[in-house]
């Protein structure tokens, strides 16, 4: 049996694009269970230090342009070993987790809700350098936080962890 976590989903723009509304559903998956086929690397946004304020997030998506330049964890094997879950049945160890150059940008609150904010394409990790489009993602943020009255998530949150399990 799947764990399963607490928290929304809510899509903004993902739940009104039809290209998008597929990524939002496999989203509402990875966020409820902690693992799907389709997102990999799920980490913080470090840089610019400016967004340390907010629990901004970016998870790798298999698009199915697979390369090495970032290593194996781009490569088709890594993402079809991926696909049947984050741990190998036969040694106990947790997989290599996938990487891929197209990122679904998200903001969590401290309610373990995630908001979906942003599709970034290839190459993501060269937009996420770009400070004009990490100032877009935290104005978003801010705007959330502030509409709903809301408050981010701690930054050292384990948003896995057992105290979010429903």
């Amino acid at each position: 049996m799947q764990n399963k976590y607490q928290g929304l989903v809510h899509p903004g723009i993902f739940g009104k694009d039809p290209d998008l509304i597929p990524i939002k559903d496999a989203f509402i998956d990875h966020w409820r269970y902690g693992h799907h086929k389709q997102f990999g690397k799920d980490v913080l946004f470090a840089d610019p230090e400016e967004a340390r304020q907010y629990h901004i997030r970016h998870v790798h998506i298999d698009i199915g342009n697979y390369t090495d330049k970032f290593g194996e964890s781009g490569t088709q094997v890594c993402w079809r070993n991926w696909a049947s879950g984050k741990i190998d049945n036969t040694t106990g160890k947790r997989k290599k987790t996938p990487t891929s150059d197209v990122y679904v940008v998200y903001l969590v609150t401290s309610e373990r809700h995630a908001f979906l904010i942003d599709y970034w394409d290839e190459p993501a990790h060269k937009r996420a350098e770009i400070d004009a489009e990490m100032i877009l993602i935290m104005d978003d943020c801010d705007n959330i936080l502030r509409l709903k009255k809301l408050e981010s998530m701690p930054r050292d949150a384990n948003l896995w962890d057992p105290e979010f399990l429903v």
